[in-house]
């Protein structure tokens, strides 16, 4: 058997250090390789604007995937979080045989939810009082909050995420046009890749209600956890791990 590949997909502000130990975990649980791509705008491209819809997304992305491919041969798959799941979506509609499975990870779509429960009350008014601060602790310690329930939420932690903003800050109109980007999404009618939408019950930013509705506009399957908070790759990484391989072992056996 062919060795197969991932590659990992951030959501709104986010770089791929924010994604911990979740990279590796997964490699041990499923023997696979895995990549994590940069969104434009932050981490290693936050000196390039963000894009202004989806599929600009999608494209600049894929022409990293094929330089991946040539590298690495084998089938692949696609782990994606929040706006980084619309992006995962989109992809898997336009190119459908690029990815042989795709998970997408409390993710939301204008068509099917409304921008309340896409963005609950709360988190806009975190977010909102968050935008002008300038103190990268307190910011990191509130989103942390908002986004995680199980996650220990100690000083080394916020200073750790502080610090990865620090090194490569996203600038508040990159910041902007992600969530432009995001409130237009619209969930395609099907994907190509089998698909598995990851759901937390505890979302504190994106009401449950939202992934578990493209679960059943897209048919695919479904994987709940009752605690977890959107971030469910910091919260409960050696589950999701296991949920993806679950997922995906029957096909590849």
């Amino acid at each position: 058997m062919s060795q197969y590949n991932w590659i990992l997909v951030r959501g709104l502000s986010r770089q791929t250090k924010h994604w911990g130990e979740f990279p590796e975990m997964l490699a041990n649980e499923t023997g696979n390789n895995v990549f994590t791509l940069e969104l434009p705008g932050v981490g290693v491209k936050n000196d390039i604007p963000a894009k202004m819809s989806i599929r600009e997304n999608v494209e600049h992305l894929r022409s990293e995937l094929q330089e991946l491919k040539q590298k690495n041969p084998g089938d692949w798959g696609i782990v994606a979080v929040s706006l980084g799941g619309m992006v995962a979506m989109e992809w898997c509609s336009v190119y459908p045989d690029d990815f042989k499975h795709m998970v997408v990870l409390n993710s939301s779509a204008g068509n099917l939810s409304s921008p309340f429960k896409r963005l609950q009350p709360e988190a806009i008014k975190t977010i909102a009082g968050l935008f002008f601060k300038t103190d990268l602790e307190h910011r990191e310690r509130k989103v942390l909050e908002l986004t995680t329930n199980i996650a220990d939420i100690n000083d080394e932690l916020v200073k750790k995420w502080a610090s990865i903003n620090r090194e490569r800050p996203i600038t508040r109109e990159s910041f902007l046009r992600q969530l432009f980007a995001a409130a237009k999404f619209r969930v395609p009618e099907k994907v190509g890749p089998k698909a598995l939408v990851v759901i937390s019950k505890a979302d504190k930013l994106c009401n449950p209600s939202c992934p578990m509705k493209l679960a059943e506009h897209l048919g695919a399957e479904s994987s709940f956890h009752d605690t977890a908070g959107h971030d469910i790759a910091l919260d409960a990484p050696d589950w999701l791990a296991k949920e993806i391989k679950n997922f995906t072992q029957e096909s590849l056996n």
